[in-house]
């Protein structure tokens, strides 16, 4: 098969073109950081919140499960450890990890793969966006490879592994542009004014995707919000119909509710047992894991130098 004939079918055939964008995506992850070089049983970074992959052991061991809250009776004797005190709303993100670990039970072997899949999903996301939009297929490749690997990607790396999973903004940011769009996204229009339209394409994606955003970060929850409202108000001026300010309204309310039901443990406990004033002073930075000789490993060769991260 020529090359000419390769790139018309993969023009043809969507499955082919996801498929490339994968291969790809790997190919230039492998050259900018040599990642598949390295032995993914031991840890790619020793700093940041890379300390919570003991916490992540306990998950991966069915100790605790996604969306209801973290906690190791194996850690910090002899009470034992929870975050009932310090939200961690990133669960649809955690449900991936323990997803991943029926793989294998290794957990750094488990984060470090989750690691390598945020640039994958980062990739297909936005190359979902741009074929959406019909864009073509090599255009869409050659941005999908600039916003994955954008250097806030690389800089938050394993330190801040939560917040290197942004593979969700693309979706959410297509959403963004519907509100603008001349069809309000949960109405429709009939003879004499719109109705609820619940089951349309745009209304069942954007339901699915702020669902699963809610539990991808706060920080993307609050940019998303933000940035709705602002699209909602001046659709409302611009198109004169107050339906894209509802649709919007509505759409904060799936996302802000979506991360309530992620904090909802922490929400109960504090309820229960009251706000704990030695928080403050636990997260001072001398009491930080960073800070703390004794709990930190000399590196066993997935040194930044060697990982190339």
């Amino acid at each position: 098969m020529t090359m000419t004939e390769f790139l018309n079918k993969l023009r043809n055939n969507v499955l082919l073109q996801y498929v490339t964008c994968i291969i790809v995506t790997l190919l230039v992850l492998h050259f900018v950081t040599g990642i598949f070089s390295i032995n993914f049983h031991l840890p790619i970074a020793y700093g940041g919140d890379t300390f919570m992959g003991f916490v992540m052991k306990g998950m991966i061991d069915g100790e605790w499960y996604p969306f209801f809250g973290i906690h190791s009776n194996r850690l910090a004797a002899p009470f034992g450890f929870n975050m009932y005190d310090y939200p961690v709303p990133e669960n649809f993100l955690i449900l991936i990890i323990k997803i991943i670990s029926f793989i294998s039970k290794d957990y750094t072997f488990v984060i470090n793969c989750f690691f390598v899949l945020t640039f994958v999903l980062a990739s297909l996301s936005f190359m979902y966006v741009a074929r959406y939009y019909k864009v073509p297929f090599l255009t869409s490749l050659m941005f999908s490879l600039l916003f994955t690997f954008l250097p806030y990607h690389l800089m938050r790396g394993i330190d801040h592994l939560f917040l290197a999973a942004y593979f969700l903004v693309p979706l959410t940011c297509l959403i963004l542009v519907w509100i603008w769009s001349a069809k309000p996204i949960f109405f429709k229009r009939t003879a004499t004014s719109y109705q609820l339209d619940l089951l349309n394409y745009k209304s069942v994606f954007a339901v699915i995707v702020l669902l699963l955003a809610g539990g991808g970060g706060v920080y993307y929850v609050f940019f998303f919000a933000f940035f709705a409202l602002i699209a909602g108000i001046s659709a409302y001026f611009y198109r004169k119909n107050r339906y894209h300010l509802v649709s919007a309204m509505l759409l904060i309310a799936i996302i802000s509710g979506s991360l309530f039901v992620n904090i909802l443990p922490n929400v109960i406990y504090k309820i229960r047992f009251g706000e704990n004033k030695q928080r403050k002073r636990c997260l001072r930075p001398e009491n930080t894991p960073d800070n703390i000789s004794d709990r930190r490993s000399p590196d066993p060769g997935n040194g930044p130098d060697e990982a190339g991260i």
